[in-house]
């Protein structure tokens, strides 16, 4: 049994309308979409890194971030700080590392190798055993009881 339906070939300039009608909504829509996707709105947000791939200490922080008051687009602003984030946390990975040895790097591990021996290590690293020997102590990881109050 075969059957055969007609489709009427008036109103061809109508159909073409609401074609174009129809992916006009459809590219708006997905437009929009994106959009909402990549921008941030102005306030705290939380600022993470670009990618979990490389190796960083940014799992260890979580960063916060008033987005909007320089007075640059927070979409803007949160692009720069992710990319700055992200560069610093790898940075104070490879600094602060005691198991790692990184070419062109005088970390940690690069000063327990070379005990007893004059060496020059990065400013960063500099900064954070003047901030040790100001303390009074060596118990680096117990630097949050030393400043409270009780």
């Amino acid at each position: 049994m075969k059957i055969s339906i007609e489709l009427s070939e008036g109103n061809t300039k109508r159909k073409v309308v609401l074609l174009i009608v129809v992916l006009l909504i459809t590219f708006a829509a997905f437009g929009y979409g994106i959009n909402s996707l990549i921008s941030v709105e102005p306030g705290f947000a939380e600022i993470t890194v670009l990618s979990a791939n490389q190796i960083s200490c940014a799992g260890d922080f979580t960063f916060y971030y008033n987005l909007g008051t320089a007075g640059t687009s927070a979409t803007k602003e949160y692009k720069a700080l992710r990319t700055l984030y992200t560069q610093t946390a790898q940075d104070a990975y490879k600094v602060f590392t005691s198991d790692t040895q990184f070419e062109g790097c005088h970390n940690l591990w690069y000063v327990n190798e070379h005990v007893n021996e004059t060496i020059a290590i990065d400013q960063a690293l500099y900064q954070a055993f003047a901030l040790l020997e100001e303390s009074g102590t060596r118990y680096h990881y117990l630097a949050p009881m030393y400043e409270m109050n009780v």
